[in-house]
């Protein structure tokens, strides 16, 4: 019997260190826990295009780095506690790019996905430099074009915003919880403005808004709470678009709504990448009634990116705030054409599409690849207009045709333009080495085989928009394209900032 309890006695003290040395890893576990790596960005590359849309590598385009550009990462430990930096391994760390709005993941590759400088209390840097991030092309055969820099790419005003992720630090062998941060590229030289210098003149058809009242329905039961009531077209508020958005809140009959104005209004914004904006108050307007507070919204969110995707109105009524939030839709579906536009053999073409949720055929945005043969001066620039085109009369005898309405238009049938779609972009080779020899008034002139379809059509029926977007009705997917030019936005640029 003595011995047995001896036994248990040795048990109970083993039992008890055991949980001890438990607790105390988990009191260290939980201390480490509240320890967090903080980043600091100011990455900044750019790009010249020099009058082109998109970068092109045979002019000398590059993104260049700012020298003072860059990520200041630091270990930050709970209760001020002092960083050891024989503690940290980072060898393992990495640093990925990860969703955002703008680009697809899988468009571009991060070459510079370590961390190389050194550690000094606890702090180190991370910078960016020429190729560091390169277009993929996801594998599809490009021998000149495809996915480049666009001048409309990202906010659509050639500003690109990236989302980086560091992960994988070690502290005192714990691994440290993750931290995001951005890096911004901005694209310039192309205008849009009306000179022409640096590309091509014009401007988007605006119908400006005017801020409209709905008539909503009157409750007849006085209600607890206040109650939030929405209308306008479609199944969500879209600050895209150039009409009213309307808001109702019937108020119960104990509080009073006579004095609310547009001071206690606000209307923000928020993105799935924790971006937030809130909407000026000249863009609200405000009436009450008896029972009822109505709140118009004229505001045309205009760039590409941010997305948001949400909207909360926020009312102070008397000592009480009270708020509702809606699903919204603030950028329309658009087409950046990446790539293209050169005359020459084999030049690929990309067309990214953005804010789709169920593209799967290359069918659903872009027409059938074909073919016409023209000439153009060889002097002439990759702007200038074909001058002459082959066409045939009933017999099938070519002419030179000066109206390219006649010309004739072969269909790809053998799929020489490679037309392929990966993820959201649709490749395709907009030209291949066949040429036509004919005659005209005494000279012969070398057509060549020239890409006519293979362009971007009016979104098909069975698309659907992505969170935060609504389907543009534009057969070149280019609503709000040029809204930077705008002359009230006043954001179009043709030198660096």
């Amino acid at each position: 019997m003595i011995r047995r309890e001896r036994i248990l006695f040795l048990l109970g003290i083993l039992c008890f260190s055991s949980l001890f040395m438990i607790n105390i890893n988990s009191v260290h576990a939980i201390g480490l826990k509240k320890a967090k790596v903080e980043v600091k960005s100011n990455i900044y590359g750019k790009g010249f295009i020099n009058g082109y849309s998109t970068l092109k590598t045979e002019n000398n385009g590059v993104i260049k780095y700012k020298e003072d550009s860059k990520a200041k990462i630091k270990i930050i430990l709970p209760r001020h506690q002092k960083v050891d930096d024989k503690k940290i391994n980072s060898s393992k760390a990495k640093v990925s790019l990860v969703s955002g709005d703008g680009y697809y993941v899988n468009n571009l590759k991060l070459r510079s996905n370590k961390l190389k400088n050194k550690w000094k209390n606890g702090q180190t840097s991370y910078l960016l430099k020429t190729n560091d991030l390169t277009w993929t092309n996801n594998g599809y055969h490009v021998e000149n074009g495809g996915q480049e820099w666009s001048g409309i790419g990202g906010d659509g005003s050639g500003n690109y915003y990236f989302n980086l992720k560091l992960s994988d630090i070690k502290y005192n062998h714990k691994i440290l919880p993750e931290a995001t941060f951005r890096i911004h590229i901005f694209i310039y030289g192309r205008d849009f403005g009306g000179n022409g210098k640096y590309g091509t003149p014009g401007y988007d058809d605006v119908v400006w808004p005017s801020l409209t009242y709905q008539k909503f329905k009157t409750l007849k039961n006085d209600t607890s709470k206040p109650i939030f009531k929405w209308k306008g077209e479609g199944n969500k508020p879209v600050l895209c678009d150039y009409k009213t958005d309307n808001f109702m809140i019937y108020w119960p009959i104990k509080l009073n709504v006579a004095k609310i104005s547009k001071k206690d209004v606000k209307i923000k914004l928020y993105s799935q990448y924790d971006d937030t904006l809130t909407i000026p108050k000249k863009y609200i307007g405000v009436k009450n009634s008896e029972k009822a507070t109505q709140i118009a919204i004229d505001y045309v969110y205009w760039p590409f990116t941010p997305v948001y995707t949400k909207m909360k109105i926020i009312v102070k009524n008397g000592r009480k705030t009270y708020f509702k939030i809606y699903n919204i839709a603030s950028v329309y579906t658009h087409m950046v054409q990446t790539g293209g536009g050169l005359d020459r053999d084999k030049t690929v073409i990309a067309y990214e599409f953005y804010g789709i949720k169920n593209l799967i055929s290359w069918k659903q945005v872009v027409s059938e690849p074909s073919y016409m043969f023209a000439y153009k001066p060889v002097n002439a620039s990759p702007h200038d207009p074909y001058k002459y085109f082959y066409a045939e009369n009933k017999n099938g005898k070519g002419y030179i045709e000066l109206n390219e309405r006649k010309a004739k238009i072969f269909y790809d049938k053998n799929n020489e333009s490679n037309i392929q779609l990966f993820g959201n972009t649709v490749y395709v080779t907009e030209k291949i080495a066949k040429a036509k020899k004919i005659q005209y008034q005494g000279k012969t002139y070398k057509l060549e085989k020239t890409l006519v379809g293979g362009k971007s059509v009016v979104p098909s029926k069975d698309l659907k928009p992505s969170k935060g977007y609504i389907m543009t009705k534009s057969q070149f997917w280019d609503t709000h394209q040029r809204w930077a030019w705008l002359n009230f936005n006043n954001k179009g640029w043709v030198s660096k900032k």
